[in-house]
């Protein structure tokens, strides 16, 4: 925390000399036993000291919204880690050059207060959507979540309704018919309903998830490159819906 800037043994000399006020700094503990000592320390100590700055972050000081959302975002990636037996048997990626193994990540990021709400690390294996699910507990009523393409599906959409949040995604244009025939018409914008495919219903039922249609809006996005993006968001009015109670 202290950002080191000399050998170990230096640096905890020091931080004892100013924790007990002293003239001189005297060696208390060995780097060898901070090391040892530091091995033994639970990494879900780390998470809770985060959860909890987060949380008196938004507690104690105004944050900036949008429209009275606070506008999240979610995305994965993949993570190189420590060439090492254990962890690699753990995590089951391999890089491409075989070098090391590979985690992967996801994070939930408050876009305009730049903070890092919820983040997870897991094995190779489970997929970005399926690992980005470990936020919804965080979500509330005044969330607005964006995400790629890679996310769009019912049931995600479902999970994060099932928390009062709302999304925004950006959609594949050939693996939606209703996303496809809004594409054709040339129109700017318009509301459908969505129901769930087999799949979604599995998920859902698995999850104990509401199975009812969702009524979203459709928006068409005409780029400086002229590329056109479609958006499906669950906020179907154009006017300022969220709170008027965050900063």
């Amino acid at each position: 925390m202290n950002l080191l800037k000399s050998a170990l043994q230096v640096e905890l000399n020091f931080f004892f000399k100013a924790i007990h006020c002293a003239d001189t700094a005297q060696p208390v503990i060995t780097d060898s036993a901070f090391c040892q000592a530091r091995k033994k320390l639970k990494y879900q100590a780390f998470i809770e000291l985060d959860q909890e700055q987060v949380s008196y972050f938004y507690h104690h000081y105004p944050y900036r919204d949008w429209n009275g959302f606070r506008l999240l975002s979610v995305d994965g990636s993949t993570m190189r880690l420590p060439s090492n037996h254990d962890i690699a048997l753990y995590f089951g990626g391999i890089s491409e050059d075989g070098d090391c193994p590979l985690a992967r990540v996801s994070q939930l990021y408050d876009l305009r207060n730049k903070v890092t709400v919820d983040a997870v690390i897991s094995p190779y294996s489970i997929g970005e959507r399926e690992l980005s699910t470990h936020h919804m507990t965080f979500l509330t009523e005044n969330d607005l979540v964006l995400f790629d393409r890679g996310y769009a599906a019912f049931w995600y959409f479902a999970e994060i309704r099932s928390t009062s949040a709302h999304f925004c995604a950006r959609m594949n244009i050939d693996q939606w018919s209703q996303v496809d025939q809004f594409y054709q018409s040339g129109q700017k914008e318009t509301i459908v309903t969505l129901s769930p495919s087999p799949y979604s219903l599995k998920i859902c039922q698995e999850k104990n998830i509401s199975t009812e249609p969702l009524t979203v809006r459709l928006i068409r996005v005409e780029l400086e490159n002229n590329e056109i993006e479609i958006l499906m968001t669950s906020l179907t009015k154009r006017q300022k819906v969220g709170s008027k109670k965050n900063h």
